[in-house]
């Protein structure tokens, strides 16, 4: 991962992450490769389903990680303010010669600042230990120095003086917007590697564990002593000077002055006035001969104001950039659906089809009860009539042997009767055809005899009785019995189901989404391939850029570092407003008339 997205890109977030906790750096990641998915599979938004996605498609690039920057906001942020700031791109021409200098003098005077620095060189050493190793190596040069005497001995005294220095105070100071709003983070910045601790009135004040700012003060001292090595920081001590009673003022000097000689703490404080307006009392503060230092900011030179202003006037000078076509968007490709939620939908698809199928034959289970009850009732009405007591029982054989020798299919009406509980009819045309046979056997026994005549007219009579009895077929014809071939087919439809979904997910898993997408980052790659290539600078672009700059430079000697980002933010509305100004003699003209207005 580091070689992909290289060391200018982890240097930039590894400034941008101070202060932040291992749960915080987890949750920038995580947010990053969330847009990055967002970016790259888009229509997986569009769907409830669980889709396939190549996750060898998914780059994290730096706008996900600044986007994820905006998104969160680390546990140390939310809980109290961070000092610790980078010098800004945009102001860092300006300052970085003051920071270069002020680590240099902390390096020698500060052996936690080197150690520090050497933390930022190797990341497998921790501060203490690299402090512990600094000491360590003072102690042996000291050691073999003092073994070789003479001029040696003279070199690790000094070494030992030097390792003495344990407490420096650094006092940046200077018109207000000189750019000591922008050191003392970027100091802090430098050496992240040790815990800091504000002495700020507002700090002091929102400490809800004091009862008295004093009392607070004595608190941030006594962390900073158990921390050490450490930091105190002050911003604007001017002012602090000015608003806070002589009690606060007593106990900070008391504090300061009742420390350990060997104790590693750094004092580093910000003032928005000069040496000669300071309260002599709190320079009193930076009067130890302790690697203290009191620094005063002047305006940028020349160079620095050239550097500073370089880059906004060339692109002011530089003809606009021919405008990119901007491709068609294509539609996104449709993904293939998971494995597992292709599989999920067919059982659920089954299994709502087996509980259709179980309501199903419940449904018609209880239609057949309701028919069997019905039946029971008729037959039995049947059966306790005196006028068919003639039907009633089957016919024996030796009352009448001709009936058997005739009739194909001897009934009665206890046969009815016992066919219904059996159960044996399904429906209600099936009761009925069986009340047919008993017509139909008489018919047989008797055919054209005419003794037959009145036990056919009964026959027929009871026939039309249990027709007449029975309630509408349509509403009982629709019961069918568990052995019904409806019911059969019923049954065999959930599993017919299981293997439809079966094959279909199954034609599923051997979509390859490679191939889907294949047209689609062909044709990206081809839109890509004609992205134009910096055109190369002019003559005449270099003498328009040449005149602006010197311009600006002139023109702004001897301002502050505030004076400057407000020339160099007009500048930029320049050159947003003639951004596709195609004569650029009258945008360099437009920027030198904005140049003489903020004079």
């Amino acid at each position: 991962m580091a070689d992909q997205m290289g060391d200018a890109l982890l240097n930039e977030l590894a400034a941008k992450t101070v202060g932040y906790c291992g749960a915080d750096l987890k949750g920038l990641c995580t947010e990053a490769s969330m847009r990055a998915l967002r970016r790259a599979y888009p229509q997986i938004y569009d769907s409830n389903d669980k889709l396939l996605v190549d996750a060898t498609a998914v780059h994290v690039e730096r706008r996900d990680f600044m986007s994820a920057f905006a998104a969160i906001t680390p546990a140390s942020h939310r809980s109290a303010a961070t000092h610790a700031r980078p010098l800004p791109k945009v102001v860092e021409p300006l300052l970085e010669q003051n920071l270069a200098s002020l680590l240099q003098h902390l390096e020698g005077s500060f052996p936690p600042a080197a150690a520090c620095r050497m933390q930022r060189e190797s990341a497998d050493i921790g501060p203490l230990q690299a402090v512990t190793e600094g000491d360590q190596h003072l102690e042996l040069v000291d050691s073999d120095e003092e073994e070789s005497g003479g001029a040696a001995g003279e070199g690790s005294s000094i070494l030992a003086m030097v390792s003495q220095q344990q407490q420096p105070r650094i006092l940046l100071c200077g018109p207000r917007g000189a750019g000591q709003g922008y050191l003392g983070p970027a100091l802090l910045h430098a050496l992240e590697g040790l815990p800091v601790h504000a002495l700020g009135l507002p700090t002091l004040l929102a400490d809800a564990s004091s009862r008295s700012p004093e009392e607070a003060l004595v608190h941030a001292f006594m962390e900073a002593c158990r921390a050490a090595p450490a930091i105190l920081y002050l911003p604007h001590l001017q002012m602090w000077w000015e608003t806070a009673h002589a009690t606060l003022r007593a106990t900070l000097w008391m504090l300061l002055a009742g420390l350990a000689p060997d104790l590693p703490l750094l004092l580093l404080t910000t003032a928005d006035v000069t040496l000669q307006h300071m309260d002599p009392e709190a320079l009193l503060l930076f009067s130890t001969p302790t690697g203290s230092v009191a620094q005063q900011l002047e305006a940028p030179d020349s160079k620095e104001r050239s550097a500073f202003f370089a880059e906004v006037c060339a692109a002011l000078a530089s003809p606009p950039a021919p405008r990119k076509t901007r491709a068609a968007r294509l539609p996104h490709p449709q993904l293939p659906r998971a494995p597992e939620a292709v599989a999920a939908e067919a059982a659920a698809a089954a299994e709502a089809a087996h509980r259709q199928a179980a309501a199903t034959a419940a449904k018609e289970e209880t239609a057949v009860r309701r028919l069997r009850m019905t039946l029971r009732e008729i037959a039995t009405m049947l059966l306790c009539n005196r006028r068919w007591q003639v039907f009633a029982e089957p016919v024996h054989p030796e009352d009448d042997p001709e009936y058997w020798q005739r009739v194909e299919r001897p009934m009665d009406i206890a046969t009815l009767l016992a066919k219904v509980d059996s159960p044996g009819y399904p429906t209600a045309a099936s009761f009925l055809e069986d009340v047919e046979l008993i017509p139909h056997g008489i018919q047989q026994r008797w055919r054209d005899d005419p003794e037959g005549l009145r036990p056919c007219s009964r026959a027929r009579a009871l026939r039309d009785e249990g027709r007449n009895s029975h309630p509408r077929q349509d509403a009982a014809g629709c019961a069918i019995l568990p052995g019904d071939p409806q019911l059969q087919v019923r049954q065999e439809l959930p599993q017919q189901l299981m293997q439809g979904s079966t094959l279909a997910s199954s034609s599923c898993l051997d979509r390859n989404p490679e191939v889907q997408q294949q047209g689609l980052k062909g044709a990206l790659g081809r839109a890509q391939a004609q992205e134009l290539l910096p055109l190369r600078k002019s003559p005449e672009t270099l003498l328009l850029e040449a005149e602006l700059l010197e311009a600006a430079v002139a023109r702004t000697s001897g301002q502050l570092v505030s004076q400057l980002e407000g020339v160099h933010a007009a500048l930029v509305k320049v050159l947003r407003s003639q951004l596709q100004q195609l004569d650029r003699r009258k945008a360099v003209d437009v920027a030198l008339t904005a140049l003489q207005n903020t004079e």
